[in-house]
């Protein structure tokens, strides 16, 4: 049990952590083991090709580019962020936008995201029809 997973309700997002971490983790395995192990599969296939590619200085932004699976009472999504900031005048003041939003993140993230997104759906499809069956 190695994958990170959060938790949203409405537009706020918390990682989970110890027991509860690992009591909906394997929740998720038993209703759902393939459409996790896909999400968390094709999400961190990404991070790890887009790591040794990514433009960095510090490295920071290189470090916490990172992949997670998060959940609702709805919905189960596998995500690559990254959360990289620095301290400015303000406070804290994120910078990974600057990559986030261009065309870094568009070439080593966004579009192999997209790419598995058929893959993914069909596997997630795969294992609602094997539930519906019984």
């Amino acid at each position: 049990m190695g994958r990170r997973l959060k938790y949203r309700s409405g537009k706020a997002s918390v990682e989970l952590s110890g027991e509860i971490r690992d009591a909906i983790e394997r929740a998720l395995e038993q209703v759902a083991p393939r459409t996790l192990a896909v999400l968390d599969d094709a999400t961190s296939s990404v991070v790890e090709a887009a790591r040794p590619q990514w433009p960095v200085k510090t490295g920071l932004s290189q470090k916490t580019l990172t992949n997670f699976v998060r959940v609702s009472r709805t919905s189960i999504e596998g995500v690559v962020e990254n959360p990289a900031w620095k301290r400015g005048k303000r406070g804290k003041d994120y910078y990974a936008y600057m990559i986030n939003r261009g065309a870094t993140w568009k070439k080593l993230c966004e579009k192999p995201t997209l790419d598995k997104v058929d893959d993914v759906a069909q596997a997630v499809a795969e294992e609602a029809a094997a539930l519906l069956e019984g």
